[in-house]
């Protein structure tokens, strides 16, 4: 991937994008609705005014997120740009150098916006935008941040991407519908974070796991021949592991994949090995391994295709998935908004928009009648084999 290109060209297009309208479509006498985007794009930290400031030196993947999120935002607002709708976009940095968040919120307030998307990188960020859109009554979407941060009575905040409670909750039930009458190996560490993961799926997936064994290993380094002992090679082995630690699992997958050619093995992952390299190719040859998303990223899928060529031929690299989940949350939220602007907050689970992914926002009860927000509960589970993508269903 030319990083430098990548960003360079994408820096431009985000320079000329602060404030983005597009005509009014013929049937429409409506003033166009606002749509805020806010995301880390750490615009300040390459570029001085107007002046590039890295020079050849190797762009640091730091700023990658950012700017692929907005190139899916911006080429999802072409695409509605040529349906002839009319509404307006303001690009927000995050990290802007001598801006506060507050002072950020401060002045969204007088532009009446309809509607904030977000990719939060920390809690803090999505906390302040959760508070002025409770404020301003203006739904706040936390597209690709995994935690609540905390956020209680507000009804305006819905978290697309889902807690881990969310994600173990899904898992147990997937667990107990495909793999009855397996062996199953629950796999972790010590923690309070995977005692309660471990003691949640058990709980979700009933006797089935509540009854097999949990292997606490107090070291992963070196454990192929302690996971051996457990497993069995004359059927296939469930191997479920209870921890977020990316370090912790690659040493799993590492040591499960050298046991892959004399064992039959399965292993359950969690949401955020969906970036790891060591999920595909090589890494896994041996492994069938599931691992759960709220976001359906299917290869073969043909909008994915064309939106895969056109930013190939645009910025001569791959897109990841933050350049999906950037188009799929403004496409898909903005024609709902569009649509129906008055009813917009009672659909947000519609599929009338559906890009690639289908919502089901419920809302998350707390001490008092209000939500403490809406969380999106449909889950995903990608089915790897020999280090290829070979399935994606919907629990």
């Amino acid at each position: 991937m030319n990083f430098r290109k990548l960003f360079i060209v994408s820096y431009c297009m985000l320079s000329m994008l602060s404030a983005h309208a597009f005509p009014q479509s013929k049937d429409s006498a409506q003033l166009p609705l606002r749509i805020a985007v806010v995301a880390p794009f750490y615009i300040d930290s390459a570029f001085s005014g107007n002046i590039y400031r890295l020079g050849n030196t190797k762009i640091s993947k730091f700023f990658l997120p950012g700017l692929e999120f907005y190139n899916g935002i911006n080429m999802a607002i072409d695409s509605l740009k040529k349906e002839g709708l009319n509404f307006e976009v303001s690009i927000f940095d995050l990290r802007k150098k001598g801006q506060s968040l507050q002072q950020l919120t401060t002045a969204m307030e007088s532009s009446n916006y309809s509607l904030v998307l977000g990719s939060f990188g920390n809690a803090t960020e999505q906390k302040a935008l959760a508070d002025y859109g409770n404020k301003n009554q203006v739904p706040i979407i936390s597209i690709t941040y995994p935690n609540d941060g905390g956020i209680v009575n507000n009804p305006f905040f819905y978290l697309l991407n889902p807690t881990w409670q969310t994600h173990v909750d899904a898992l147990g039930g997937y667990i107990s519908n495909h793999y009855n009458g397996k062996k199953i190996l629950m796999v972790t560490k010590s923690g309070v974070l995977e005692s309660k993961i471990t003691n949640l799926v058990k709980q979700k997936s009933g006797s089935l796991i509540g009854n097999a064994e949990t292997l606490v290993l107090p070291t992963i380094e070196n454990a192929t021949d302690t996971l051996r002992y457990f497993l069995d090679s004359t059927r296939e082995n469930i191997i479920v592991c209870g921890s977020f630690d990316e370090g912790w699992a690659k040493h799993l997958i590492a040591s499960l994949n050298n046991l892959g050619e004399n064992y039959a093995c399965t292993l359950v992952g969690l949401p955020n090995w969906s970036s790891m390299s060591e999920v595909k190719g090589k890494y896994s040859k041996n492994l069938q391994m599931v691992i759960s998303s709220p976001f359906n990223y299917s290869k073969s899928d043909a909008r994915m295709s064309r939106i895969s060529d056109a930013y190939k031929a645009r910025f001569y690299a791959r897109p990841s998935d933050m350049v999906y989940k950037g188009y799929e949350a403004m496409y898909h939220f903005t024609r709902l908004l569009l649509s129906d602007p008055a009813n917009f907050i009672n659909a947000m689970s519609s599929s009338y928009a559906k890009v690639f992914s289908e919502y089901d926002f419920k809302a998350v009860s707390g001490s008092t009648p209000t939500p403490k927000y809406f969380e999106n509960k449909k889950i995903y589970f990608y089915k790897y084999m020999n280090g290829e993508l070979k399935e994606v269903s919907l629990w």
